[in-house]
């Protein structure tokens, strides 16, 4: 047995009796047992519902997301600079939001850069070409065909001119050239 006993004051603090109980360790330990396993089972409930809720957020906000952005890489990749990246996926102020925004930037530049390649294919060398960076390849890359193509009608410009009036003996500068283009 277990005994517990309290003072009884009077007002003005006297002790004027106990109070006292008496309970069973025994019956004390068999109603904690018979609790124990209930609460268990709650709070494995409520694990179990709180690992539901978070596995679903993180689908939501972060697996859906990625699988979305990946799914418009194998579009691009394919060459459809048109991709479908959610709204709600670019308007996200988070490390999602910025992949996805960057990856549309990436779209639009190829876009642009296949746009301009349409122009110098239609025999448009009138465009004007900015890279982008100092780094920017296709950008770099792009302008030095537009500066040859030029060129390149200059130098024809200049010998069709030179042979209409008769002068055959000019000649094309070929050391301005190379490749195929220089022969």
């Amino acid at each position: 047995l277990v005994s517990g006993f309290a003072p009884i004051k009077d007002s003005q603090g006297n002790v004027v009796g106990l109070v006292g109980n008496e309970v069973s360790v025994e019956e004390q330990i068999a109603k904690a047992n018979r609790i124990i396993p209930i609460v268990a089972i709650m709070v494995l409930v409520a694990t179990a519902l709180l690992s539901l809720i978070a596995i679903t957020l993180i689908r939501k906000m972060i697996t859906r997301p990625l699988k979305d952005i990946a799914e418009a890489s194998k579009v691009l990749k394919l060459g459809d600079t048109d991709l479908p990246i959610d709204e709600g996926i670019l308007k996200r102020d988070d490390e999602i939001g910025m992949i996805a925004e960057v990856f549309q930037d990436i779209s639009h530049h190829i876009r642009e850069q296949a746009e301009v390649a349409q122009h110098i294919a239609d025999g448009d060398v009138t465009i004007e070409i900015h890279p982008k960076s100092e780094k920017d390849v296709l950008g770099h890359s792009m302008k030095s065909v537009v500066d040859k193509l030029r060129g390149l009608l200059a130098e024809t410009e200049k010998l069709t001119e030179a042979a209409a009036e008769g002068n055959l003996d000019v000649r094309g500068d070929t050391e301005a050239f190379h490749g195929a283009y220089g022969s």
